[in-house]
């Protein structure tokens, strides 16, 4: 089956823990799926696939031209290169790599060989956690309250539906 996709973007920088998490616990559970159907439910996940690439380009070029903070290439791009806080830092880039392999081959192995993505996707969850590390431990806005019930709500929300997915029988997929 051939399945075509739109990968055209709509996100906003600032609302991206929101707008990453909610539809994307929509898709891991299934609900949009049910609601939508298959080729809106494709379309939704790629695109959030093709911003998360956006995402990580703007924090890498940001960091990058920061004169704050002054970070090389290497800094932002090699684990455990850097001095400053090597630990969470390492683990934005950890999960930056893991997030891309999951994306590349989405783009190019979704149809032609189903099985080897499926199990490369399921690198979302340890990503995720590595990167809702790498945001709470050295993220310059977690000082803010707000930011930081928007950090812990999107780790539930992950949480939650990854136990939901865990305990829900494996549906067949389109």
């Amino acid at each position: 089956m051939t399945i075509k996709h739109n990968t055209k973007t709509h996100s906003s920088l600032p609302l991206r823990h929101k707008t990453t998490c909610s539809p994307g616990m929509g898709i891991t559970s299934g609900y949009i799926y049910y609601l939508f159907g298959p080729v809106f439910s494709w379309r939704l996940h790629r695109t959030y696939g093709v911003s998360l690439i956006l995402f990580i380009l703007i924090h890498i070029v940001t960091l990058a031209f920061d004169t704050t903070m002054k970070f090389s290439l290497a800094d932002l791009l090699i684990p455990f290169y850097s001095s400053y806080k090597s630990l969470p830092l390492s683990l934005g880039i950890i999960g930056i790599y893991l997030f891309v392999v999951i994306i590349v081959t989405s783009l190019i192995w979704v149809v032609k060989k189903y099985q080897a993505w499926r199990y490369i996707h399921y690198l979302a969850f340890p990503a995720f956690v590595v990167l809702f590390l790498h945001g709470v431990l050295i993220g310059t806005d977690t000082a803010n309250p707000i930011m930081l019930i928007v950090y812990w709500a999107t780790g539930t929300m992950v949480v939650a539906g990854l136990l939901y997915r865990l305990k829900k029988p494996m549906m067949r997929r389109f």
